[in-house]
């Protein structure tokens, strides 16, 4: 075996990718709550609201 051993079973460069995994995973689910967040936000604005005749209100 070579490179720095963390553990009996664990070098260092596999901590470092569950480090970068477990990052990685963490910024996705942030951005897809903070999408749906405004997606739904965006859906129920009162700015957006449209007229019979599809025609946008103010």
């Amino acid at each position: 075996m070579t490179g720095v051993m963390v553990g009996e079973q664990l070098p260092l460069e596999e901590a470092f990718f569950l480090f970068f995994l477990c990052y990685q995973t963490m910024i996705l689910v942030t951005g897809f709550l903070q999408w749906r967040s405004f997606r739904e936000s965006k859906k129920f604005s009162p700015n957006s609201a449209k007229t019979a005749d599809g025609k946008e209100t103010m």
